[in-house]
Order: C-alpha cells, then structure tokens, then sequence
C-alpha cells in the first residue's frame, strides 16, 4: 500500500496533464468530470484528492432495482476535479478506507446518514471530518432540506432534477453521459455551499454544533438484518395484528424475502406491505382478486 500510494505521490504533476487530456479538454467547468474505472485511474485519483484539505462526496445505489442493494457510484469531487468512481475500479477499498479515515481532509456530504451506512456496509469505512450541507441548513433554520433546494437559498443557483433519472438504476453499465452529469450534479456545489454556510454558521454562533452534530452522523453503521423470527417487525403496524395473524403475517414475509433474494429484486417490489396485512388478516381471501398480488 505504501508503495503505491508513494509511486502516486511522486508522480501528481504527470496526472495532472493525464487528467486534462484524459476527455480531450481542460476541466475548468464545475460540471466536468472524470469517469474512474480502473485500479491504475484510482490509484492516480487517490493521490490528487490526498493533497486536498476539503473534498466534496455522494453515493449513488440500486436500492430501487436490487436486493441487496449495493453502491454503484462513487462521487468525489475537490477544486478543479470532479470524479466519478466506478466500484470496480476501488477492488477492495482500501485507499477509499484511508482517504475516508483520513482526519485532515474534510469530507462534504449532503444528508451523510445513508452514505455512512453504506460505505460501513460495503467497504467497511469510517469516514472521518464530516460537513452535512443538509444539518448545517437546518441549523440554519431552512424549511426545506432537499440538496436542490439548499442550493438554491444559499446559493441563488437552479439545480433542475430530471425525475425520470432519480429512478435511475445505477447498477446498469454501460451508463448514458446524462445519468453521469446528473451524479455529478450531486457534488459540483458541495464545496461552495459548505463554505457560504459555514459563514453564517459562524456569525450565529452554531458552527461548533453542527461539528458535533456531523461527528455523531459520521458513527452511524450499518446494522445487519434482524433474524428471521423478528425481521418483520421492521414493517409498522404489526402491532395491530392478532397472533394468528401475526403468525401468518411472519411467514409471508419471510416467503417475500426469500423470492427478493432469489430473484435480486427488492422486497417492496415482490409484495406491499398492504397486500401482506390484507393476506395476514384475510387467509381465505380468493387471491386473484388481491390488490397488489402478480
């Protein structure tokens, strides 16, 4: 590992020219971007966003089209560069575990909860020096917390989101150039809006809360499914359910799971959670005239 990452140090000026010739143009536009998917790029990538004291992160999954879901993008972007990594190219993560573990770098997030639990889950990183853009705008006193809309009040600019992309499976490769500018979205203000809130933090006298408030978010972690005999009671409403019912509800739902894993579509899309209270309450119900039942 040292190795490596002292072979990508010493050679930064020469990846530098790489990387602006990398798309046949010069990276001056907030929305540009590189697509890393090799070890080698990764590698060469790492060592840029090491000499960084501020970089800007997101994630982007397949929790919509894939059970279990998994991280299919990784976005991370500093002043000049904007990178998009393929999980291919990271292998087994563990310069992504260093540059997230790394104290001196300061990590931007917007609405950082599923991205910690994510990274914990899939590479087993602890990210390190947060800012959470969405908790310092509710510090701040924003109504609406969405990444568009914060960048919007704070930075007057229209972020347009294709609502078509948001439904996007990530997991398919090869991805269309619009759903990479859409990810790339995600981070291109990250760094400036960081910086304006950080501004107004301060003259109210609330950075130091959301500091500690990002150190509390930057522990959340990954927790491993229930057992069998309890994972239902992840579904509300349960408790409304006589024990016979309960029982019969248990038992689909460990049926619908075993069908999502089998067929690596999510759950909700095997079965509503309506349609399992509706059988759990009604057994003997004709199942051709069930709502929501293929």
């Amino acid at each position: 590992f040292r190795v490596i990452s002292s072979a990508a140090r010493e050679n930064l000026n020469s990846f530098r020219a790489f990387v602006a010739g990398l798309r046949g143009r010069t990276f001056t536009q907030e929305h540009d971007f590189i697509y890393v998917r090799s070890l080698e790029d990764w590698q060469k990538a790492y060592a840029l966003l090491k000499e960084n004291s501020s970089i800007a992160v997101d994630l982007e999954a397949n929790s919509l089209h894939y059970y279990p879901e998994s991280i299919c993008l990784i976005q991370i972007g500093c002043p000049g560069y904007n990178f998009i990594v393929d999980p291919e190219a990271v292998g087994d993560g563990e310069l992504l575990r260093d540059l997230f573990g790394d104290e001196r770098i300061e990590k931007i997030f917007h609405s950082c909860d599923y991205d910690m639990r994510s990274l914990y889950r899939d590479y087993h990183a602890e990210v390190k020096n947060i800012f959470d853009t969405a908790l310092a705008a509710q510090f701040l006193g924003s109504t609406h917390t969405g990444l568009g809309a914060v960048i919007k009040e704070y930075l007057g600019i229209d972020i347009v989101k294709d609502k078509k992309l948001q439904q996007m499976n990530w997991g398919e490769r090869p991805l269309p150039d619009e759903a990479l500018r859409y990810a790339v979205n995600d981070i291109a203000y990250l760094t400036k809006l960081a910086k304006r809130q950080k501004a107004l933090l301060k003259k109210r006298g609330r950075l130091d809360w959301v500091t500690e408030e990002s150190e509390r978010m930057a522990r959340m972690r990954f927790k491993e499914p229930l057992p069998d005999a309890t994972a239902f009671s992840i579904i509300k409403g349960w408790h409304a359910l006589s024990p016979r019912e309960l029982a019969i509800f248990r038992a689909i739902f460990q049926m619908r799971e075993r069908i999502a894993l089998r067929r690596h579509r999510p759950p909700f899309k095997v079965l509503g959670s309506q349609t399992m209270f509706h059988l759990a309450r009604n057994p003997r119900c004709d199942l051709t005239k069930v709502a929501g039942l293929g």
